[in-house]
């Protein structure tokens, strides 16, 4: 969320970046694992939701002309090859651990 102010970003790359920031801290507080807000997304529904995410963080940035920047070609490639890393190093349909009453 803060590559846009110290990369320095203009425009539409500001924009996807805050975007797609955005949307990635809604995804992972909502979703049933250890460091969340809320349990309210299964770590399955989590993956199939980041199926088509991980190719727009370049497909959207490059058809708007965001990539133009030449800073942001540099974060949106870095951040796609995380996310695409993240992705198939990711099991998402592991069955989560049973936790018990009280660590609820």
């Amino acid at each position: 969320m803060l590559a846009p102010s110290v990369l320095g970003l203009k425009g539409s790359a500001r924009a996807w970046c805050y975007g797609f920031g955005a949307a990635a801290a809604f995804l992972n507080g909502l979703t049933d694992q250890p460091f969340t807000v809320k349990r309210l997304i299964s770590f399955r529904v989590h993956g199939q939701a980041d199926t088509p995410f991980v190719p727009l963080l370049l497909l959207l940035p490059w058809a708007t002309g965001a990539l133009k920047q030449p800073k942001a070609r540099v974060f949106f490639t870095g951040y796609f090859l995380a996310a695409l890393t993240n992705y198939l190093l990711t099991d998402y349909d592991r069955l989560p651990a049973k936790r018990s009453q009280a660590g609820r």
